[in-house]
């Protein structure tokens, strides 16, 4: 009770503030309320809402019964997760954030997998995408393809190393070996493929309700951040509270080492605003945010260690990081929404094609142990 009346008060903190920002700098919250919206419209819908009905078509349609059958002896050693979650995972880190928890919510509610399970997906398959990663931090901000390759490589393998670590932390009481989970019968994907209509309809309906939350939510934490006292902490608190300008005021610190370092930390993060959304997401299913917190802290860690070691190994002088360079990317600009769109679709193509060959490799194998045995 005490914690509900805590989160109370400080909800009710931070609406009051936004309310106060907004009446004694008016011209400012109006301002970033329209660069928020004009974020949503020219990049946020246009990059995720494919990927979010994606998301909700192919779990509906059964793909997480084909990912479990094929991918478990992949998914299971190394995060006790059966393989159904490879569906969160491969659309997690190349779609973005909050995709890897819509999928995690979507797995448990048509019962792909535990909620323990759900819970712990969501905290290392919630991840940033490579257009983020490559296109706007590297590209844009830090004026390098290179180091956006290396930030979204290090981003990518430290959420590996947090889904290994947070097994060890979040045990699944209920995980009784391989293969163990709920094996949904044949019937099912027959029923599921005579409502295909209705499949989609539905996929559409939650797509649409889940990019207007993300969108409120980014025009919100807009609207609060513009709001921050101009000091030396700015960048910092920034970066805790939502992930985009966070990063934009990073990327004019001082000190090139520090400001990558800082940067994987904060993109494997992702931000206060990040979590609000993932909270809502995975709330309306029962399902708890805390696995999803303490792996994202984790993970924020090992990022940061990782790129420390990096740096130290090449004596800080790497040729990725080429800071100077001008950018020729205009994927995350407002006037090229169509591109995002492109993009979007080429990466999901592509995480579909490495889905099929993951897939393909694992059969492969299967065949010829058994032929071996034999």
């Amino acid at each position: 009770m005490m914690d509900k009346t805590f989160k109370n008060i400080c909800v009710l903190m931070c609406a009051t503030y936004i309310a106060a920002a907004t009446i004694v700098s008016p011209h400012t919250a109006v301002g970033a309320a329209k660069s928020a919206l004009a974020l949503c419209s020219g990049v946020v819908i246009p990059s995720l809402f494919p990927f979010i009905f994606c998301a909700n078509i192919f779990i509906a349609l059964g793909a997480a019964y084909y990912a479990r059958k094929y991918l478990s002896k992949i998914m299971y050693p190394l995060f006790k997760i059966s393989g159904a979650g490879a569906a969160a995972f491969f659309l997690g880190i190349i779609s973005g954030y909050p995709i890897g928890a819509i999928c995690a919510a979507e797995l448990f509610s048509k019962g792909e997998c535990t909620k323990n399970e759900a819970e712990r997906l969501a905290a290392f398959c919630n991840n940033s995408g490579p257009m983020f990663v490559i296109g706007a931090v590297g590209e844009q901000m830090f004026g390098s393809h290179g180091t956006g390759v290396l930030l979204y490589l290090i981003h990518i393998l430290s959420a590996v190393l947090t889904g290994m670590i947070i097994k060890f932390i979040f045990k699944d009481k209920t995980d009784i070996g391989d293969n163990s989970l709920r094996r949904l019968p044949p019937s099912h994907l027959e029923s599921t493929l005579k409502n295909t209509a209705a499949d989609i309809g539905a996929a559409v309906s939650k797509s649409v309700e889940t990019i207007l939350m993300i969108c409120g939510f980014v025009v919100i934490f807009a609207v609060f951040t513009s709001a921050i006292p101009d000091t030396k902490f700015k960048p910092y608190l920034y970066s805790i509270l939502e992930i985009t300008g966070g990063l934009s005021q990073i990327s004019s610190l001082c000190g090139e080492r520090n400001r990558l370092i800082i940067s994987a930390a904060v993109i494997s993060f992702s931000g206060i605003s990040v979590y609000a959304q993932v909270t809502a997401v995975l709330t309306k299913q029962g399902l708890s945010s805390i696995p999803y917190l303490i792996g994202k802290a984790i993970q924020a860690a090992i990022s940061a260690v990782i790129m420390f070691g990096v740096i130290k190994l090449n004596k800080g002088a790497l040729p990725v990081f080429n800071i100077n360079a001008q950018s020729s990317t205009t994927v995350f600009g407002l006037s090229s929404p169509i591109k995002c769109l492109n993009i979007s679709v080429r990466m999901l193509a592509l995480a579909i094609v490495l889905f099929l060959s993951l897939c393909i490799i694992v059969k492969v194998f299967e065949r010829v142990k058994t032929y071996i045995l034999k």
